[in-house]
């Protein structure tokens, strides 16, 4: 199996996750640098929770769909309505709580205006549905250049309309900002349509009691795993405005927006190993498996280690040069941060692997695991060290993972650690195919 035969997807596929990253650093730039940092923390919160719910149905429902559509393209006539009506049902039961309990939850976070920002959290998942739908169907079918149109109407348009405000002196607000990623994401939503029309006109009405079994069967491992997921993300932010306020919320995104880069290496990763390894799996190629995971994550850790070190070495002058003095302990949090990325290669790829293999409890497995010590740990040590506190429990949290992940890969498809390492001549000549595949595609 040669890697380098998906260079093409990946390059789109990696276009598409840096797309975030240019949206971030007009968040850095911009919207960080200019709005008061109670509000950006307000931000922080509220987007945090939205994004908590978009991503407990990506797990429970559109991880299921992807399984499903790539394994055989037939299986879209019922499991794409069926995905439809359990989103829709999911978001309005999870809202329906959030606005119920929402002055509880303004409370806990110190955040007494939370019940003014339901409009805003309605408005985001109604905006992104269709969005995050399409972008599914399209994942698992390998079209990464589709995705990027998408998503490029989304981050771009958003940084656009920011930029737009910001000249205007018209970017006050939290809910400033939110009311550009709405409008950027209906944007989005409309032009995916015509992406997956093809793939709805053979859909079948009927829905099946079986069909609902069938998606929760692997969903229930997804979907747990996926809460993990997401406390490991938001949760942070959650324990941080409890336990101190929304401006500390502030002081620690300042430092870990950075990481944005090493999200968008992880997206991509699942984005093509999970397709890739599923497809493989189903055909039987063992042997493939194994050469595609030992030298993905060689090539990986080729190009991580190097960054990880300049970043550590360049924090201190880069946050100072980019806030000022209005986030002074920002770097520090970066640079924590960035000590647990070392593990991040066995992480992302053992976790979009065990998807493809079939075996998504094992995900939900390691995360069960290692998410109580990041919870322990975030509750134990921001009283002792703030916001340092969170970016500890962070490493930690990685470093478990990592370990249990790569455990139960090895066991399923024989790849080593000294596998991965003995495959340097492949990695090397894996790089010069990446480099030109590149110049391919420029031409």
């Amino acid at each position: 199996m040669k890697l380098s035969s998906h260079l093409p997807k990946f390059f789109f596929a990696l276009a598409d996750k840096s797309l975030p990253l240019f949206y971030g650093l007009g968040i850095i730039l911009i919207v960080i640098r200019t709005i008061p940092i109670k509000e950006y923390g307000i931000l922080v919160l509220v987007q945090s929770t939205f994004y908590l719910i978009q991503n407990m149905n990506e797990f429970l429902v559109l991880r299921p769909m992807v399984k499903y559509l790539s394994a055989d393209l037939r299986n879209g006539k019922w499991v794409i309505p069926h995905s439809f009506v359990l989103s829709v049902t999911f978001f309005c039961l999870t809202l329906g709580i959030v606005t119920v309990l929402s002055s509880s939850i303004g409370d806990l976070l110190h955040f007494p205006s939370f019940s003014n920002y339901l409009i805003y959290l309605w408005g985001l998942p109604l905006a992104f549905f269709l969005k995050s739908f399409a972008i599914s169907i399209l994942n698992s079918q390998v079209k990464p250049f589709k995705v990027f149109v998408i998503d490029f109407v989304y981050y771009m348009g958003s940084l656009v309309g920011i930029l737009l405000m910001f000249l205007k002196n018209n970017l006050d607000t939290a809910n400033d900002v939110l009311y550009v990623n709405i409008v950027a994401a209906l944007s989005s939503s409309i032009v995916s349509l015509p992406f997956v029309l093809r793939y709805l006109s053979s859909i079948e009405l009927k829905i099946n009691r079986q069909r609902f079994k069938s998606i929760f069967q692997f969903g229930k491992y997804t979907f747990g795993a996926g809460i993990g997921s997401t406390i490991f993300q938001r949760g942070d932010n959650y324990v941080l405005s409890a336990i101190l306020s929304p401006i500390e919320v502030a002081t620690y995104n300042a430092g870990r927006t950075f990481m944005r880069f090493f999200n968008i290496i992880s997206q991509s990763v699942n984005m093509l190993f999970f397709p890739i390894i599923s497809r493989l799996k189903s055909q039987g190629r063992e042997k493939d498996i194994k050469a595609v995971i030992e030298k993905g994550i060689g090539f990986y850790i080729l190009l991580l280690y190097p960054v990880i070190v300049v970043l550590i070495l360049v924090a201190k002058p880069l946050l100072s040069f980019i806030y000022g003095c209005k986030y002074p302990n920002a770097h520090i949090v970066f640079q924590i941060l960035l000590v647990g990325m070392v593990f991040h290669p066995f992480l992302c790829i053992s976790s979009a692997c065990l998807l493809g293999l079939g075996k998504p409890r094992f995900n939900m497995v390691s995360k069960f695991i290692s998410i109580p010590l990041n919870i322990i740990g975030n509750i134990v040590l921001i009283p002792i060290i703030g916001v340092y506190g969170s970016a500890v429990a962070v490493v930690l949290y990685m470093s478990t993972e990592s370990i249990f992940l790569f455990f139960w890969l090895k066991k399923f498809t024989n790849c080593t650690i000294i596998g991965i390492f003995t495959r340097y001549r492949d990695v090397l000549s894996f790089g010069k195919e990446l480099i030109k595949g590149a110049k391919d595609i420029k031409k």
